[in-house]
């Protein structure tokens, strides 16, 4: 069931270093697989990554500059209020090696 979905998030990671969490094809099997599993799409996504990382795919630092850690402060945060969004951020500052 998942297959697809992980091999989205890892070429999302690895070939351009972006989040998996927004980018339109990983959010749309997310949305595909919730619709089966009665979960939302966001968590399924992040549960993948998190079993990818346990499978043996390291998440590194790409590159980390002060702006990114600026930009990561305000993320999301201002619009929820949770501070989970900043983690969520620099997550997508990484990739999977």
């Amino acid at each position: 069931m998942f297959e697809e979905l992980d091999r989205l998030i890892v070429k999302a990671v690895s070939e351009s270093n972006a989040t998996p969490l927004y980018q339109a094809d990983v959010v749309a099997e997310g949305e595909r697989i919730a619709g089966i599993t009665g979960q939302f799409g966001f968590r399924v996504i992040d549960g993948r990554i998190q079993a990818l990382s346990r499978r043996g795919f390291a998440v590194v630092p790409v590159e980390l500059p002060h702006a990114v850690l600026g930009d990561a402060a305000i993320a999301g945060v201002a619009e929820t209020g949770d501070l989970k969004h900043v983690w969520d951020f620099l997550i997508s500052a990484t990739r999977a090696t």
